[in-house]
Order: C-alpha cells, then sequence, then structure tokens
C-alpha cells in the first residue's frame, strides 16, 4: 500500500472515532412503529407513504450484539441493504431483493455472510435502491 493511501486510511479512521466519540448514544427514536423483524412494512398507508428514500442512524450504537437499521421506501424498489468494513469490503448482504413503498426495520447480528462473528470496530450500513445511495455509521463494541 502507498503511503499516502495508508495515511489517508489511517486520517478517515481517526476521524471517524473523533466523530463516534462525540456523537450521543443513539437509542430507538421517537418513532410510534413497533419492530418488524420481516422487513415488511412497519406501517401501511397509502395516504401516508415516505416522501423519499432514507437510511436512518442504527440504534443503539454503538451496539454490542445487535443493532436495528430503519429505513423508508417512497415507492417500490430493488434494494440492496449491506453492510462494509472502513475500506469498502463487503461484510454481509441483508436484504437484496424487490420491497414495496413503506417504512422498514432491518437488524444486523454483527455476523459476516458465514455467519462468523465479526471483530470489534466501525462498520458502515448502506443502503442502495435505484439511483438513492446513504450509508450510516455503526460501532460495534464487545
Amino acid at each position: 500500500m502507498k503511503k499516502f493511501g495508508r495515511s489517508a486510511y489511517l486520517v478517515a479512521i481517526i476521524l471517524l472515532l473523533i466523530l463516534m466519540s462525540c456523537a450521543p448514544n443513539l437509542s430507538n427514536p421517537a418513532d410510534n412503529t413497533a419492530p418488524n423483524q420481516d422487513d415488511q412494512p412497519l406501517l401501511f398507508d397509502p395516504n401516508n407513504l415516505p416522501k423519499a428514500y432514507q437510511l436512518f442512524p442504527p440504534y443503539p450504537n454503538p451496539f454490542s450484539s445487535t443493532t436495528n437499521i430503519r429505513f423508508d421506501l417512497p415507492k417500490e424498489s430493488v434494494i440492496n441493504l449491506r453492510v462494509q468494513n472502513p475500506v469498502g469490503d463487503v461484510i454481509k448482504v441483508l436484504r437484496s431483493e424487490r420491497l414495496p413503498a413503506g417504512f422498514f426495520l432491518a437488524q444486523w447480528n454483527a455476523t459476516n455472510s458465514a455467519n462468523e462473528q465479526v471483530k470489534n470496530g466501525l462498520y458502515f450500513i448502506t443502503l442502495e435502491a435505484g439511483n438513492f445511495v446513504q450509508s450510516q455509521l455503526v460501532k460495534l463494541e464487545r
């Protein structure tokens, strides 16, 4: 690895650690929806659908065993919800399918695609739906 590449990587990790240590401990957002483990819409009201794609910060964050991942789809979409390490390697694909419009909740149990426990550290949860791509940072601390 080039010296510049390694330095840039280390600076990015340090900045992420600083941001994570300054951020408040995130808890369940104040929404009136119950978690849905099947990634079906939490609420379905054709008159009250999300107005935009959105991936919310995972909660709890930091987490020790399982974190919840909320996302909104304003229309039926083929989605890819995945976990990546800081260098972009895909650790696990959580969902890769067509979903209807709605409000969704998924979970990540800190395992890789082989269902092996992953190491403590920083990970990105990334949602892709059509041209929409958004990532959120999550910290695993056991």
